[in-house]
C-alpha cells in the first residue's frame, strides 16, 4: 500500500504579530479552542485567535479585558497549559494550577500536593483533557 500526504502552511493574520508592551509574554501558544486551532497572547488583553478556514488562511480575534489585578498576574506570571472542554483556560506555575472560565470571568485554583521534594518544582509538563484506556491495565 503507498500513501502519500499533503503539507502546506497557514499563515498568520497580520494582526496577530506581536505588538510590543510591557505584557507581552514574547510568544504565542497552540492549543485546541473548541476543536479549531487556537493562538493564546497576553497582551493588555487576553488575546484568543481561532482559525476558521485553514485554506483561505482566516483566523477570528477573541479579545478579553483583564478585570481584576489577579486575572492579569495569572496571565502574565504563569504558563499557559491550554483549554479543557468546558472552556477554561489552564494555567500553570510551582505544583498550582489556575483554571480561567474565560465565559464566567471565574478563576480556580488548584494545588498538588507531593512535589515539595523535587528540586526544580516550578514547570510541571501538563496535558488538559488526557484521558487513558485503562482497560489495558486491569482485568476485570
Amino acid at each position: 500500500m503507498v500513501m502519500s500526504e499533503k503539507f502546506s502552511f497557514i499563515n498568520k493574520d497580520e494582526d496577530m504579530l506581536p505588538k510590543p508592551s510591557a505584557y507581552y509574554t514574547g510568544h504565542s501558544t497552540l492549543f485546541n479552542y473548541k476543536d479549531k486551532l487556537g493562538s493564546h497572547r497576553v497582551e493588555q488583553e487576553l488575546v484568543l485567535w481561532v482559525l476558521e478556514d485553514a485554506g483561505n488562511h482566516k483566523w477570528s480575534k477573541h479579545s478579553y479585558v483583564l478585570s481584576s489585578p489577579l486575572e492579569e498576574k495569572i496571565l502574565v506570571s504563569t504558563k499557559f497549559v491550554g483549554m479543557t472542554r468546558t472552556g477554561e483556560l489552564v494555567y500553570s506555575w510551582n505544583s498550582c494550577f489556575w483554571f480561567y472560565n474565560i465565559e464566567r470571568n471565574t478563576v480556580k485554583r488548584v494545588y498538588i500536593q507531593g512535589l515539595g521534594g523535587l528540586k526544580h518544582p516550578s514547570f510541571c509538563r501538563t496535558i488538559v483533557d488526557y484521558v487513558e484506556n485503562l482497560s489495558n491495565y486491569c482485568r476485570f
